[in-house]
């Protein structure tokens, strides 16, 4: 409830704010790499909309969906293997404000926070070696939902990808604080005392996003 109470303020204060409504919507994606990830990367992909534009500022809100999987986890003895295969995943609300730092010409720079909040799923499943000590198989899965909210800070430049100046492109770097440790800490399996790992993967990575501009830009 106090979340839905802070999206109202945000909106009603963005409404009042502006004088000159320019509606769009968004969609962009991030991918990340940490020391957590080796074998793979972690990303997200969001939509929303942009209530309106003035000369510095467009606040958004949107939907994201984060997934990812964390390095399986690998034990051996004289006798057996153990193996531990992690993942993640969920659907976040967002709001935020992208802030153009410079004047909007041909390009120009921008930072863009963004506050995200909503459900993760985490999900473990553990593996051992039997009578075939070359085939893995699957002991025990394991899985909880958790609330989680965190903040992403993003800066890159921006340009209109068209003469109309209806498709907005942006790319940027992306400093993320989601932190995936609390969730994978609370699994615990019951064949075996091994553990998912459990690491901050608070790291920077890559986005693009690209918006498009409801109104009509007047002509010279």
């Amino acid at each position: 409830m106090q979340k839905l109470f802070i999206l109202y303020l945000f909106l009603n204060a963005t409404i009042s704010f502006s004088q000159n409504l320019e509606p769009a919507v968004f969609a962009k994606v991030n991918t990340f790499r940490h020391t957590g990830f080796e074998d793979n990367i972690f990303a997200d992909g969001a939509f929303g909309v942009s209530l309106f534009s003035t000369y510095w500022i467009s606040p958004k809100i949107g939907f994201k969906r984060i997934f990812g999987n964390p390095n399986d986890v690998s034990f051996f003895n004289e006798t057996n293997q153990e193996l531990i295969s992690s993942k993640y995943k969920g659907n976040v609300f967002t709001v935020g404000a992208k802030i153009r730092l410079t004047k909007p010409e041909d390009a120009w720079l921008f930072i863009w926070p963004e506050y995200s909040f909503g459900d993760v799923k985490f999900e473990s499943s553990y593996y051992k070696t039997e009578d075939d000590i070359t085939r893995l198989a699957l002991q025990e899965r394991i899985n909880s939902k958790n609330y989680n909210s965190w903040f992403d800070l993003s800066t890159g430049v921006e340009f209109y990808f068209d003469n109309n100046e209806r498709f907005l492109t942006s790319v940027y770097l992306t400093y993320t604080l989601l932190d995936l440790g609390f969730g994978f800490e609370k699994l615990s399996f019951e064949n075996t005392t091994k553990r998912p790992p459990s690491k901050n993967n608070s790291t920077i990575g890559l986005g693009v996003s690209i918006e498009y501009c409801f109104c009509k830009k007047n002509q010279d």
